[in-house]
Parts: structure tokens; C-alpha cells; sequence
């Protein structure tokens, strides 16, 4: 007889094995734990799998007495006075500084036709859609960050244009491959219609974010961009009026069809020429459109109303501040009349135009220049970035206010750009645990109630970072404690209310509902469905390597051939001791052989069935150990984000 009591008297690895095999098994197994009272749901904000479950990742509910009690503590307030004493950070609609109030002008929502045959749709998502018309069709550059809102853009554009008769999309252009310019493209491709052009960067980072990154890239975008925050507490994005992404919103990357390789390319399409030039800056991919005969000018991204982003904290690579530059110094050198901007409005005017890049690129230089002149008199990363400050003819430019980078954001990017990781001081060479760091504050308060007192100290006097990190503390030695985690809560809030640059308020704010444990920041089945349904066999097999749970895998030496019978492709799979990686072909005679369809494999992964049901219907067709074959893809976390 199967169910939860036998199931629990299973040893783990029987226990893992079964659920791979049957994942259906899995709708009659509670987990063995309350998903929010997991440690790894609240640093990353999703429900753990049964693979954490079933290897113990957990830390017990109950905090050593050590870590508990303090001699001399005071008595503290009980947390519904605690939540009353601050409730200025707990009510909805917190506050916010005047600038990014202010700044919410700048996302009105409308489509706007800035030249014949030329419209910008803004406000609609987080960037911005250019629909350039020719006499042959449409070419649009950017798709907005979901099917759902390139629909609404494109709707938009056809009651515009209604009794025009149907305009085909005979382009699309991609600047770059940031997921608010590249999500909406199946909303408006049509098969053997379409051009998708793009740099040959551009592919690779797609292919990045939609297989290696893909977990973490969603989560820190959620955060950044506040897509889970209550309405009345979200200003807005920094560049735009809001990231319109939910659980629900369709991916509809599609990969692009024409590549740039070179430094500038003319393409003629719908019976418009014009000319994409390669311009790395805010990414490497960046790729700008010159439309000579208007003398109009597509930027990207490489000029917002912002500083600038020289790193990004939803997670991006270092943006290169000496080529962020040489390219504003060739959008300045074309001397446009009209620059149209993937986040910003239209600007008019060769004057002003060339007038706002020089100062935008000598910001960048200027924070580039201090940032390395301080790095090489010795001074430590945390030094510098308090040091460097804008001069005042940059500080006050409206282009270059801290909405969405910051300048010791921006210092600390080109600091780890040339060093690293390491800033130089000797004491982070080698640095303490999460929790050895607590402990050693517990410690120096004289006890755990004593440091729930020294944050509540930082609350009242406003050193709101201090109170954080006490709280954050507290809040990793006793996950159970309710008083820590509001302080912790209220602390994040607060930070959040003096935040200039909507991405640090967003970020706070979605980490408050993350210590609630009121939200949880993670793909749905049908949207990580969507991903790999657009990936190639070879794309999803390039996922295998860092999705290894390294304990269920120490003891596995097995080499895996997989045939796929109507794309005609070989993948094996090697997996030894830990380490997975794939080939075209096999470094030795296989263990086994599977013979399948993409499809099947992708039901597979989904996890709509399991292998042993696959084999039994004939969806696989195997040669060797079906069980090897189920322990070598039960130690591969196929079901996390």
C-alpha cells in the first residue's frame, strides 16, 4: 500500500527515485515542512522542490538556547506595538521622495507619431515600441516585455491606422537582449513574413537568459522592478511606468532570424532603408538605427532621464563605461534631429540633442576617471563609493538624476570591472558565515533580546541600514521569531521610503513581502513551458550542466546517448561524480542509448510524466538500465526556475 507513511519510512534515496519515476506520486506527498517556514523560500522566494526536501536542506525550527537569551536585555514592546510605533513604514502607500515622484510624468501613456510614418508607443510597458512605416509593410523595433502588451501596443497602432487596410510586419528589430525589448515578439511574427534582425550578441545573451541565468534573472528583474509590490506602495521603474509582467504573462521570445556580425549594416525592409550600428553601452549588443533621410535617430538604450545604470541589481554584467562612451560619441558625431529612445521620450533639436549626450557620456567618463584615480591611490571599494560625487553642471542636468543608477552604484561596477570581487582590505579576504556574523552581534550586544533592542534603537534614531542589518541578523539566528522579522520587515520598508532610485525602493519593498512570506517570486508551469517549447534540443540539453544536485550525483558515472529522431540529432550526456556535460558525441561507448522525439523529452522535463511511464508507452525507446537512466535525470534539478 502507497501513501505518506509508507513514503516517509522510505531511505532518501529510494524516496527520490520514486518521485522521478512517478511524478504523479507527488500530488499524495505533503512536504515534510511548511514551504514558508523554509529557509531557502525566504532568501530566494521559492517553494522548495523535493530534491531540497529529500536532502535535508533545512535548519531546524528551534535556534540553539545560546543564541537566545541575553543578560540585561530589556523587556521589548510586543509587535503590535512595534508595527504601531512605526506604522508611518507599515501602511500602504509609504512614502516617497519628491524627484521620483515627480518623475512619474515622464510614462504617459500614449502612441505618439513624432514624424511621417514614424510612432513611438510609451507608457505602455516598461520600454518603449518604435513603428517605423514603409510602403511595403511595417518594420517595428523592440516588442515590449510580453505578448500580452505588444498586443495592446499593437492595437493600438491598427485602430490608429483603421481603414488602412492590414499592415504585415516586415521587420523586427531588436536593440538589444533585455527581456521588456524582446518578450512581446510573438504577438506580431508571422512565419516566413517576418525579419527578426538583431546583433550576434544579441542571440547569445537571449539564449543565456532563457537557459543558464534564466532562475535568478527572473527573481532579481521581479525585484528590481517591483512587479509584485501593492499598487499604492509602487511609484514606478525608473525608465518606465512599470515592468507589465505577471505569473500569467506569455514569453514570447522569438529568436532572431537575421544577424549583424560587423560594426554597421544597411538593411532595407518594407521598403524603408536604414542603417543598424553595433554601439556597446548600457549592454554589449546594443545596436542603434540611423535613418539618414529623416536624420532620425533610434538610440536604445544607451540614453535614459536617468543616470545612468553602469551595473544593474537585478544582476548584469559590468556595462564597459570606455565603450558606453566611444559610442556617445558617435551618436553625437551624426548630429541627429530627432533621437528616439527605448526608455525616454522623443527628443527634438540637433542642439539639445547633442547637448544631452555629451553630458551623459561625461558622466560616464567622470565616474570611470575618479573611480579608477582613488582605486589606484589605494583607497578601499566602500571609501571610494562614498567619495565620488558628480560635479555640480552634471549633478543638476535633469538626465542625470539617481531615478534609476546611482553613482556609488556605478563606482562600485567599474571598481569590480578591473579588480574583482576582492576590494583590497585585508579582513574581507577571508570573511565569516551569514551566521558566525550574527552570532559574533548577538555576542557583542550581550544576547539576542538585547540586539532586537539595538535595532529597534536604529529604527527610532533613523539609521535605517544599521537597524536592517541588526534585524537581518536576529532574523538568521531565529526565523521564528516574530518580533525579529518585523523589525526586519519594518526596516526594509524604511529604507525603501528614502529611496531615490525606484529600483533600490522596489528591491526593499518586494524584500519586505518576501520576510512576510506574502509572496513568492517564481516562474509558472506554463510559463516555464513557453521557454523551453522556443529553446533547441541543444539549447535544452546546454541547461543540464548547472542544474546538478551534486549529492544525488557523487556516486553516478554513466554516459548517455540521446537520439532524436526527427531533428536527426545526437546529444550525449556524460555525468561523472558531480559534473555533467554534453557533446555531440560520446567520449566513450554509452551505458545507454534513448531514442525520442522532442517532444517527448520536453514532456519529460515538464514533468507531465515520468520516464518509466514514457518507456512503458513507447515514447522512448531504450537500450540499457532504465534505472540508471531514471537515478541519472533524477540527480538533475529539472523542475526549479
Amino acid at each position: 500500500m502507497w501513501g505518506p507513511t509508507l513514503y516517509t519510512r522510505l531511505p532518501p534515496t529510494l524516496r527520490q527515485l520514486s518521485l522521478f519515476a512517478f511524478p504523479g506520486l507527488r500530488v499524495f506527498i505533503p512536504l515534510p515542512f511548511p514551504a514558508r517556514s523554509h529557509p531557502l523560500s525566504l532568501c530566494t522566494g521559492t517553494q522548495p522542490g523535493f530534491f531540497e526536501a529529500l536532502f535535508s536542506l533545512h535548519k531546524g525550527e528551534e535556534a540553539p538556547l545560546s543564541r537566545r537569551t541575553g543578560a540585561g536585555a530589556g523587556e521589548l514592546p510586543t509587535v503590535d506595538a512595534l508595527r504601531a510605533e512605526f506604522g508611518e513604514f507599515r501602511e500602504r502607500a509609504i512614502e516617497a521622495p519628491p524627484l521620483l515622484l515627480q518623475h512619474k510624468e515622464e510614462f504617459k501613456k500614449g502612441l505618439v507619431k513624432v514624424d511621417e510614418g514614424v510612432f513611438v508607443a510609451l507608457g505602455f510597458g516598461l520600454a518603449n515600441c518604435i513603428i517605423l512605416e514603409g510602403t511595403e509593410g511595417v518594420v517595428v523595433v523592440d516588442t515590449m516585455e510580453s505578448t500580452e502588451t505588444m498586443s495592446e501596443v499593437w492595437k493600438a497602432w491598427t485602430d490608429y491606422n483603421q481603414g488602412q487596410g492590414k499592415q504585415h510586419v516586415k521587420g523586427i528589430i531588436y536593440t538589444h537582449f533585455h527581456t521588456d525589448h524582446t518578450f512581446g515578439a510573438a504577438a506580431i511574427y508571422e512565419e516566413g513574413i517576418t525579419e527578426v534582425h538583431a546583433h550576434v550578441l544579441t542571440k547569445i545573451e537571449m539564449e543565456k537568459v532563457l537557459t543558464v541565468t534564466a532562475g535568478t534573472t527572473y527573481r532579481r528583474g521581479m525585484r528590481q522592478f517591483g512587479v509584485y509590490i501593492h499598487s499604492n506602495d509602487f511609484v514606478h521603474a525608473g525608465i518606465g511606468p512599470a515592468l507589465r509582467y505577471s505569473k500569467g504573462s506569455g514569453i514570447g521570445t522569438v529568436l532572431p532570424t537575421h544577424l549583424m556580425r560587423g560594426k554597421r549594416k544597411t538593411v532595407r525592409l518594407a521598403g524603408l532603408e536604414m542603417e543598424l550600428i553595433h554601439a556597446p553601452g548600457e549592454s554589449r549588443d546594443q545596436v542603434i538605427v540611423w535613418i539618414q533621410k529623416k536624420r532620425l535617430l533610434i538610440g536604445a538604450d544607451n540614453l535614459y532621464k536617468s543616470l545612468p545604470n553602469i551595473y544593474a541589481i537585478r544582476g548584469t554584467e559590468t556595462r564597459d563605461c570606455n565603450d558606453w562612451v566611444a559610442s556617445l560619441d558617435f551618436m553625437r558625431s551624426l548630429r541627429p534631429e530627432v533621437l528616439l529612445l527605448g526608455h525616454t521620450r522623443p527628443l527634438r533639436g540637433e542642439a539639445h540633442i547633442y547637448a544631452t549626450l555629451t553630458a551623459y557620456r561625461d558622466a560616464i567618463q567622470y565616474i570611470h576617471d575618479q573611480t579608477v584615480r582613488l582605486m589606484n591611490k589605494g583607497m578601499t571599494l566602500n571609501d571610494i563609493a562614498q567619495t565620488v560625487q558628480l560635479p555640480r553642471h552634471l549633478r543638476e542636468d535633469p538626465f542625470l538624476q539617481p531615478l534609476y543608477g546611482t553613482v556609488p552604484w556605478a563606482v562600485r561596477a567599474v571598481f569590480t570591472h578591473y579588480m574583482g570581487w576582492f576590494s583590497g582590505a585585508a579582513e574581507e579576504l577571508t570573511q565569516l558565515s551569514t551566521d558566525e556574523k550574527a552570532e559574533g552581534l548577538v555576542s557583542l550586544a550581550g544576547g539576542f533580546k538585547a540586539l532586537l533592542q539595538k535595532g529597534l534603537d536604529a529604527l527610532s534614531e533613523r539609521r535605517f541600514q544599521w537597524a536592517l542589518e541588526i534585524a537581518t541578523a536576529a532574523h538568521t539566528l531565529q526565523p521564528q521569531s516574530e518580533f525579529a522579522r518585523e523589525l526586519r520587515v519594518i526596516a526594509l520598508r524604511a529604507l525603501a521610503s528614502v529611496q531615490t532610485a525606484a529600483p533600490a525602493r522596489n528591491w526593499y519593498l518586494t524584500a519586505a513581502l518576501e520576510v512576510e512570506g506574502s509572496t513568492r517570486l517564481m516562474l509558472s508551469e506554463s510559463q516555464k513551458s513557453q521557454v523551453l517549447q522556443r529553446l533547441s534540443v541543444g539549447q535544452i540539453f546546454s541547461l543540464l550542466p548547472v542544474r546538478v544536485n551534486p549529492e544525488a550525483a557523487e556516486a553516478l558515472n554513466a554516459v548517455i546517448l540521446f537520439r532524436f529522431e526527427s531533428e536527426e540529432q545526437l546529444q550525449c550526456v556524460h555525468i561523472r561524480r558531480g559534473v555533467v556535460y554534453t557533446r555531440n558525441t560520446c567520449e566513450r561507448e554509452p551505458d545507454i542509448v534513448v531514442r525520442t522525439t522532442a517532444a517527448a523529452w520536453l514532456r519529460i522535463l515538464t514533468r507531465e510524466t515520468g520516464p518509466v511511464a514514457a518507456a512503458a508507452r513507447g515514447d522512448i525507446i531504450l537500450k540499457g538500465s532504465l534505472m540508471l537512466l531514471v537515478r541519472s535525470l533524477a540527480a538533475i534539478e529539472l523542475d526549479v526556475d
